[in-house]
């Protein structure tokens, strides 16, 4: 049998992949997973961290239409955000905001919004 030709990425590719032959070449088949299995691991028997602080809360007070016109333009067409459901303070929606007025495009990040109704605590509308 004839020896494969290895790549010049064999050695880093080997350390993290199953190798294989094709088409005369030793080359990458599967990930090896070995980050995955060692978090697996060091969940069962130490411990593990989440870091979270890239979470924040943000708070917009403003009358109702203000605010829905403003989350109009960075929302998708039709979001549950700024449906009566989610408006009237029943559900929240989980979505992404984008620069204003270009969606599908510019996506900022994703968000999850939680609508407080005229007359649950202090709000905007209710100190008109």
């Amino acid at each position: 049998a004839a020896s494969s030709v290895w790549l010049a990425t064999h050695l880093w590719h080997s350390k993290r992949m199953a190798m294989g032959e094709l088409f005369g070449m030793r080359v990458a088949l599967k990930r090896a997973d070995a980050g995955e299995r060692a978090a697996v691991r060091w969940a069962k028997n130490a411990a593990t961290l989440h870091d979270a602080s890239y979470l924040t809360l943000i708070t917009l007070h403003a009358p109702s239409p203000l605010l829905r016109a403003t989350l109009a333009r960075l929302l998708p067409p039709r979001s549950t955000a700024l449906s009566r459901d989610c408006v009237e303070g029943r559900i929240e929606a989980d979505v992404v905001i984008n620069a204003a007025g270009v969606y599908p495009r510019g996506a900022l990040a994703p968000v999850r919004i939680a609508w407080r109704p005229p007359g649950h605590g202090s709000s905007a509308e209710g100190s008109k």
